[in-house]
């Protein structure tokens, strides 16, 4: 059975979604990834994929400086 509770919390971003958010070229999408990869961020710092978020994030980031 598929719970119908909407997940609650930042949802662990990927180095891969990330990049494909800064490949699109839709501001849309990379504010909504940037900021759901900066709220798992906040909560997880020292997870074990934290460096590879971090490295995706800061050129999901920079990319919506020079959109």
């Amino acid at each position: 059975m598929v719970s119908s509770e909407p997940i609650i919390g930042p949802i662990k971003p990927y180095g891969p979604p990330i990049r494909d958010a800064v490949a699109s070229g839709d501001t849309g999408r990379m504010r909504r990834v940037s900021d759901n990869a900066h709220r798992w961020l906040e909560e997880y710092p020292h997870h074990k994929d934290a460096g590879e978020v971090r490295a995706a994030l800061a050129d999901l980031d920079s990319a919506l400086t020079r959109a």
